[in-house]
This record gives C-alpha cells, sequence and structure tokens, in this order.
C-alpha cells in the first residue's frame, strides 16, 4: 500500500480547577510542665500541616487529613512581680489538634496528583479551672489543586506515492507537561544568641514565634529538584533583671533569683526591670528532592510552608533554639513542542479513514514578579485601649485575587495587620499588654507585568517574605506598611482537534474473503482493524471472545492473532 501513516504517543497534563473548604479541628490540649498556671490569655495562635491527600474511588471522594500545633501567649495566674508584664508567658501546648477535609472527587481526578495546602483561619481557646487544660476549637480553609496525566496518541506523520495522493494539515502542540510531583519534610534547627542588657543577670523567656519559610531558588537537576529558601524566624521576648539585691535577713546573703522557666515568682523583697523586645533573623536552607525523569533544565517550582516550630530558652546563656519543622512541596515541567496532523484528505485508488479527538491541552503562558508595599490605617475603637508603644507587629493574608490581561496581571489582595502593644494610662507607666488584629485593614492593589499573557489565560498568585511597619500616629491611630513580593504564574487551556488514528482503506473486490486470520501490529486498535478489514469493532469482539470487553481505541497486544469476519 502506497500510504505511510506514522503515529505518536502523546502525554497530557491538565490541571483541574481549584476547591477549597473549611474544616474544623476541637480537642483538649494541656500547658506545658514548666509553664506556670495561666490566668488570662492573650492571644491563640496555630500552625496547620498537611499530613496525607487520599483519593478514594469508591467513595468518590477526596480526603485532606492534617494537624495543628497550637500556640498561647498568657499571663500567669496569681503573680506577685510588681510589674504584670512580667507575669506574661507564652509556649506550644502539649498535644496537637486533627482535621479532615472532604471534596467530591471528579472522574478524572482518581488518577490524578493533589497538591494541598491548608491555613488556619480562627483559633479559640479557654482554660479550664486547674489553669493547664485547655479546650481549644480551630477552623482551618484547606485549598486542593489536581493534575491529570493522559496517555493518547496522534498521527504525526502522513505521506503517499503515486497512484495515491494525501494531504494533511498539520499543527504544532505546545505541551506544558508535569514531569514529577513530590512533598518532603525539612526540619531546620537554628540557634541564637541575643544581646541582653544586664548580660547574665537578666533572664528571658520567649512569649511568641512567627515563622515564615521563603523559596527563594529551585533547580531541576537530572532525577531530582534542589530547592533553596530561607527562614524568617521572628521573637517577641521578655527580659527581667533585678535591679538591687537586698539580703533576705540582716546580714544573710541574698537568695539566687528563679528562674523564669520554673513558673515560680521572685521574692517580692526584689526590684525587678521588665523589658519586652522583638527579634528577627534569616537563615538559608537547602533540600533535595528525589524525582525521577526529571532532567536539567526542566521548568521547576516549590512552596513551603512551617508545620511545627518548637523554642528553647537557655535564659543565663541568652541563647534561643529553634527548631521548625518545614513542608516543601515541588513540582517539574517540561515544555514540548510535538507536530501532529489535524486533519487528512485522500484521493486515489486508496482512502483514508480517520478517528478524531478534541484535546484539552494546558500551554505556560508566563510567569510575572514584581516587589510591592502597601499601607493601611487604622484607630484603636471600642474595648482596645489606647497605645503606648508597639512592640511587635506582623501581618496575615486573608485572599489574593488575580484577573488576567493582556501582558499583565492584575493582583489584589486582603492583608490584615496584627500587633502587640503596651496600653496607654494617663499619669501611668504602662503596663500589662494587648494583642490586637484588624481583618481587611491593608488592601493591595498590584499589576504584574506577564509578557504572553493573554486575557483568556488561568492565573493564580501568590504572596510572599511579607514584611510590616507599624507606626503610631497618635494613641488612637496606627498607620501599618506592608511590603513583600507578588509571583503570578499564568497557563492557556487549549482545545485542539487532531487525528488520533488514521487507515488506509482500498476499494473492496469481488473476490476479497470474508475470515482473515491477522496478526496484530503495534499499535493496532479494534478501530483501525475494523476500517481496515471493512467490518465492525462488535464483529471483532464477537469472533475473538478472548478479547472480552476491549476499548475500540485501545492499543492491542503486538503479535495477537486474530480473527476477522466479514459480511
Amino acid at each position: 500500500m502506497a500510504v505511510k501513516i506514522r503515529e505518536t504517543e502523546l502525554l497530557l497534563s491538565r490541571r483541574l480547577e481549584a476547591r477549597s473548604v473549611e474544616a474544623t479541628a476541637s480537642g483538649t490540649l494541656r500547658l506545658s510542665p514548666e509553664l506556670p498556671d495561666a490566668g488570662t490569655a492573650i492571644r491563640w495562635k496555630a500552625l496547620a500541616a498537611v499530613d496525607r491527600v487520599v483519593a478514594d474511588a469508591d467513595k468518590g471522594r477526596l480526603e485532606v487529613r492534617g494537624s495543628l500545633r497550637v500556640w498561647v501567649v498568657y499571663a500567669a495566674a496569681g503573680s506577685e512581680s510588681p510589674d504584670p508584664v512580667g507575669a506574661l508567658y507564652g509556649g506550644r501546648l502539649e498535644g496537637e489538634l486533627t482535621f479532615v477535609a472532604g471534596f467530591d472527587l471528579p472522574s478524572e481526578g482518581i488518577e490524578a496528583r493533589w497538591e494541598a495546602t491548608a491555613q488556619v483561619r480562627d483559633v479559640d481557646g479557654r482554660f479550664r479551672g486547674d489553669g493547664r487544660t485547655v479546650d481549644v476549637d480551630a477552623v482551618v480553609q484547606v485549598a486542593v489543586t489536581g493534575t491529570v496525566a493522559e496517555r493518547t496518541t496522534a498521527v504525526s506523520h502522513v505521506s503517499a506515492t503515486a497512484p495515491d495522493r494525501v494531504e494533511s494539515t498539520p499543527v504544532n502542540l505546545r505541551l506544558n507537561i508535569l514531569q514529577g510531583a513530590q512533598r518532603t519534610r525539612l526540619a531546620v534547627e537554628e540557634a541564637h544568641g541575643l544581646d541582653l542588657p544586664g548580660g547574665a543577670a537578666a533572664r528571658l523567656r520567649v512569649l511568641d514565634l512567627h515563622v515564615e519559610p521563603v523559596v527563594t531558588a529551585v533547580e531541576a537537576r537530572q532525577g531530582e529538584v534542589e530547592v533553596r529558601g530561607e527562614t524568617v524566624f521572628s521573637l517577641l521576648y521578655a527580659i527581667q533583671r533585678h535591679t538591687e539585691e537586698p539580703s533576705a535577713e540582716p546580714g544573710g546573703d541574698g537568695e539566687e533569683e528563679q528562674d523564669l522557666e520554673s513558673g515560680a515568682a521572685p521574692r517580692a523583697a526584689r526590684l525587678w526591670d521588665v523589658q519586652l523586645a522583638a527579634w528577627s533573623s534569616t537563615d538559608g536552607w537547602t533540600t533535595t528532592i528525589p524525582m525521577g525523569g526529571v532532567e536539567p533544565g526542566t521548568r521547576a517550582r516549590a512552596q513551603a510552608q512551617a508545620a511545627d516550630a518548637v523554642v528553647r530558652v537557655l535564659p543565663a546563656e541568652g541563647l534561643v533554639y529553634i527548631t521548625c519543622q518545614i513542608d516543601v512541596e515541588a513540582q517539574a515541567w517540561a515544555v514540548r513542542s510535538v507536530p501532529v496532523v489535524a486533519d487528512i484528505r485522500s484521493a486515489g485508488p486508496a482512502s483514508v479513514e480517520v478517528r478524531k479527538v478534541e484535546l484539552q491541552l494546558e500551554s505556560p503562558a508566563g510567569e510575572g514578579r514584581r516587589t510591592f508595599t502597601a499601607g493601611g490605617t487604622v484607630e484603636i475603637t471600642g474595648t482596645l485601649p489606647p497605645v503606648d508603644r508597639i512592640v511587635w507587629s506582623g501581618v496575615q493574608v486573608d485572599s489574593v485575587t488575580v484577573r488576567p490581561d493582556a501582558g499583565r496581571a492584575h493582583v489584589t489582595a486582603s492583608l490584615t495587620p496584627w500587633a502587640y502593644y503596651l496600653p496607654y494610662k494617663p499619669d501611668e507607666r504602662a503596663t500589662g499588654l494587648v494583642f490586637a488584629l484588624w481583618p481587611g485593614a491593608v488592601t493591595l492593589e498590584q499589576m504584574v507585568s506577564v509578557p504572553d499573557l493573554k486575557g483568556e489565560a488561568e492565573v493564580r498568585a501568590a504572596l510572599s517574605s511579607l514584611s510590616v511597619e507599624a507606626d503610631l500616629i497618635n494613641r488612637q491611630t496606627v498607620e501599618f506598611t506592608v511590603s513583600g513580593t507578588c509571583t503570578v504564574e499564568a497557563w492557556l487551556p487549549v482545545s485542539q482537534e487532531v487525528v488520533a488514528e488514521a487507515v488506509a482503506v482500498r476499494a473492496a473486490t469481488e473476490r476479497q474473503p470474508s475470515i482473515y486470520l491477522v496478526v496484530t501490529q503495534p499499535g493496532d486498535t479494534l478501530w483501525k482493524l475494523s476500517r481496515r478489514y471493512r467490518t465492525s469493532a462488535q464483529r471483532l469482539l464477537a469472533a475473538n471472545p478472548a478479547l472480552g470487553a476491549h476499548e475500540e481505541t485501545t492499543a492491542l497486544p503486538a503479535g495477537s492473532r486474530l480473527f476477522i469476519v466479514r459480511e
């Protein structure tokens, strides 16, 4: 036969629609033994970690299972400290909470690779009468995105020699192919020395801890992806030092001061100076994630999220040890151009029959990155007392939306600033500590350049490397300035019809037999054989019971012997 047809196998990757639900977590936790009994809670916070993502095909459900570690800042019960600031403590509660988020599983999502993130939206706790047992409730926002990998065939070339003639319509597919996706948990431990006023005579304890891991570079290598990043550690801590050491009894020696970690209050006879301060440091990290099939030059991306953090203090030495668990998830994508045939027209003794399919593709549409600065002003109203001094501040991301345009993306984000501050009281020095947050007080409007972006593209945006400055305008007005980096990733959904299979068929003659015994060749399908021998797939299945319920477009094992029965 003078018509030659060549096929190629296509590996397609397509992202499923992102989904998000709220999950709840409740349970009973306890203060660590080294912390004193609690009086009043000042702030509850939690870190959420995704532990497992399970797709259950029988139930048609996707489940995300995770855990929460809870931290509390509080005032100790019954403290004899002359300054209420000296009664402040903080630490991670013993134990953890668990949550489960469920999603309806789309039919194409059974074999998908799923990526899940969890963010704590709200956490609240209640101390029981013993001052050590805590009932905690939390709300977690869980988001999932899935990527489906599909294999199919397409005709890549067709030619003919006289007297047969064929014409084809070529098309070049630009495919965005997922090469691999893996998650790993990285342990980072750092020791830091703080320059304490008063030196060894001072005592230090950490009240609150903030950990933000940021991915700075991702590089695909042979069979692996290297992710480099840095972790920003921020602490709110109390320094307590005595300014006078009178003897406990006339002529006696002064008693050694109590370690604040023990929870015991110092002797009332001593004068104590208590200060609150914030400290921040950035440390780098590198992890290598094995990922089979990845080659150098493959486009890779990664994200990092803190899963747990523990801080230990050596007060006399002024040393802080921080152990952090970071979840790092990396994906590797290859961009390939594949020539295929969209249509075939034939003339001459042989005609070419074709089977076409509509491919749903994903083509990369570019990336963009831009630093930003956004601000907002808040008023101290209601039950909140006026501000004497802001001790520590930060910001959390509430929502990020992005709208594509020609060559750029319009990013809008709602940010919630928060602050610890000392309250102001006329004619009195500041005492105590207040924590407050202002939902949505800072709004970001940002245009990010993405040169190849089109209005019909799908985009997602993320904010990272966030820092915040809080300026006290007056006792009841605070201005927040937030800076960071906005990253936009875009891809273009493409629908393209191509010729999946083609077979050359010659005109029937009167002397053709009605029964054939054929040996299948690589790439043969029931569809091809039925067209080639002018029969039907149903007749082929009936004549060859061993095939069972074989799909019409699925390749048959090469070398199989089949009976072909024609009418």
